[in-house]
């Protein structure tokens, strides 16, 4: 079941948050703190988080985590993933896409033009671009990245 996440399921998105750094190629160490100040500011901010459970299991099996923001040129509203993420034993299901799919609907209603997602994590991002396209996403640009 995905349902929209509200604030005492912070402890929960923040331990997904964890798992999702920890398994990350690219990310480096993860701030408990830090990662809750951000998920108050996603509910304060307008944007949205959603979780994933299944029965008989306390711990989140996925979430998907976005912003509402406007593009600062025209106004437009539009919906930037801040993450999604499903347990491993879980890939391959279609969790993802239905984690996707709520994120879509979400963006509707809050009538924004166009959703966002990337993979910045470095997880799997070969199989996951896939599954976006296959959704009806198309890439646009790049992201370069260098340590300091």
């Amino acid at each position: 079941m995905i349902r929209r996440a509200t604030w005492e399921d912070i402890p929960d998105l923040v331990a997904v948050a964890e798992n999702m750094v920890n398994e990350s190629p690219e990310w480096g160490d993860f701030d408990e703190e830090s990662m809750s100040r951000t998920l108050r500011n996603v509910f304060r901010g307008g944007g949205a988080a959603f979780v994933a459970k299944a029965p008989g299991l306390p711990a989140p099996i996925g979430a998907a985590v976005a912003f509402l923001t406007t593009r600062p040129f025209s106004g437009e509203r539009f919906v930037a993933d801040l993450a999604i993420w499903v347990r491993p034993e879980k890939r391959g299901s279609l969790l993802g896409a239905k984690l996707v799919s709520t994120l879509e609907a979400w963006a509707r209603e809050e009538e924004a033009v166009e959703i966002q997602l990337g993979v910045s994590s470095g997880i799997h991002p070969d199989r996951t671009g896939a599954l976006y396209e296959s959704l009806g996403y198309r890439a646009s640009g790049l992201v370069f990245v260098k340590k300091l």
